[in-house]
């Protein structure tokens, strides 16, 4: 009844469902990479949001998914506002470490243009 079996076995129709079952396996990879990239960005996105300072805004911003880095340029309105902001990188629990640059005081309305780096914690 074995031999009889294997007999009936069709090889063709075997290899073309592990075919496919390879197919729809790549398929899957990719789809679980592209939705880890995008749910590891709105992460980061969300992390930069909290730590805002009402009276700063960024001018741009660089984002590095793999090592959860973001290069921002930003305005705080004033002096203080940016000793605000530093303090709440300082205190942000998403936040890992932080770089402060690049301040410059513009002296006709006392706003401060600054770079900062953040590693984001995931």
């Amino acid at each position: 009844q074995l031999n009889e079996s294997i007999k009936s076995l069709n090889i063709d129709s075997a290899s073309t469902q592990v075919g496919k079952l390879h197919q729809i396996d790549a398929q899957l990879a990719a789809i679980q990479r592209l939705r880890s990239g995008h749910t590891d960005a709105a992460k980061i996105m969300n992390a930069v949001a909290k730590s805002v300072h009402p009276n700063v805004y960024y001018e741009k911003g660089d984002f590095d998914l793999k090592k959860n880095i973001v290069d921002l340029g930003g305005v705080a309105g004033n002096p203080t506002s940016l000793a605000s902001q530093v303090g709440i990188y300082t205190n942000s629990k998403e936040i890992s470490e932080y770089k402060v640059s690049n301040v410059s005081l513009n002296s006709s309305d006392g706003s401060v243009k600054f770079s900062a780096v953040l590693n984001i914690k995931l």
